[in-house]
């Protein structure tokens, strides 16, 4: 699970099958509340992006920071790209819709509208 742009991340970093989700907190009207001051505003989280797919340990950035546990493993960059997008809401993807990021969802989805694959 990750909030917003985030990377998904695990309790342990383990070799195997995943499924990360992404969301957004929005308020009553839908506005996603991206700035921590607009979170008490949230009324319910809303999915915008499922992926799947087997990572491998390498796929992993592992936490050891003085006061951590050591157990979080926040899923890196290369992992990202390994896990294949299998939904995404293009309505409410967070960034530009001019980004790569959003384009390369149109590219995989071609339209506006939640698409499972």
């Amino acid at each position: 699970m990750a909030l917003n742009r985030n990377n998904p991340k695990g309790h342990l970093a383990k070799e195997g099958h995943y499924i990360t989700c992404r969301y957004l907190l929005v308020d009553s009207a839908g506005v996603p509340c991206i700035e921590k001051a607009d979170r008490p505003k949230a009324q319910k989280a809303v999915v915008w992006e499922l992926r799947t797919g087997y990572l491998k340990d390498q796929h992993f950035n592992i936490s050891n920071t003085d006061g951590d546990s050591g157990k979080t493993a926040v899923i890196n960059a290369e992992g990202m790209e390994v896990l294949k997008v299998v939904y995404v809401d293009l309505d409410i993807v967070p960034g530009a819709k001019r980004g790569a990021r959003y384009k390369a969802y149109q590219a995989l989805f071609g339209s506006a509208n939640p698409t499972l694959v």
